[in-house]
């Protein structure tokens, strides 16, 4: 009866412990930049910095005005980007400030620029005012041992031996595959045991 109990408290352990490094699928990021709208690019005279996010993420801009004289300066990221999103700041003259938000809900590589065009001349954009905006894709799991890939694949082997009976199984898949996984071999597992207890009282 103590090795029932035994190895019921090590299922238990093993269950506990990947409950304890499954993400929280609601839990969501937020990236938080400032970006400086200068004559005529973004914290530079011109062009930006290549702004990195993950799929999911919540991105939050603080955009300040830096522009000289009258010249006014925005953030936009829309389909003349291209791109699927439609994102679009006030336009700031100089000391104005202004905090964008967004979901980043799209994967992929997209141009975000000042939109400003003078009824003369090149546009903001045309002058060198755009820089880039990486949305790497979501992760398929968040269970790497060294560095972050775009997509992580867990791959586990369990094997339980309890009273006689040895339930083996591998699994590719999310943290809460793997979880639902492992519930069901507990399941076994400790009907197998139960079982073997059984058994041998009746033998005796």
């Amino acid at each position: 009866m103590m090795r029932v109990i035994y190895g019921f408290g090590a299922l238990v352990l093993v269950f506990t412990s990947l409950l304890l490094i499954a993400p929280d699928a609601h839990a969501q990021t937020v990236r938080t930049f400032t970006l400086y709208l200068n004559d005529y690019g973004f914290n530079a005279t011109r062009g930006g910095p290549t702004l990195m996010v993950d799929q999911g993420d919540t991105v939050r801009i603080r955009l300040i005005g830096n522009g000289s004289g009258p010249i006014v300066h925005d953030f936009t990221l829309d389909a003349n980007s291209p791109s699927p999103y439609d994102v679009r700041s006030r336009r700031l003259s100089r000391g104005q400030e202004q905090v964008i938000e967004f979901v980043a809900n799209y994967p992929g590589e997209f141009k975000y620029y000042c939109s400003v065009a003078p009824p003369f001349g090149q546009s903001h954009r045309e002058r060198g005012q755009e820089a880039t905006i990486v949305v790497r894709p979501k992760w398929t799991s968040t269970v790497t041992g060294t560095e972050r890939t775009d997509t992580v694949t867990l791959t586990t082997t369990i094997a339980l031996t309890m009273g006689g009976v040895t339930a083996t199984t591998a699994q590719q898949g999310d943290a809460s595959t793997l979880i639902i996984l492992v519930a069901a071999v507990l399941v076994a597992a400790v009907g197998g045991s139960v079982a073997w207890a059984l058994r041998r009282r009746s033998r005796r």
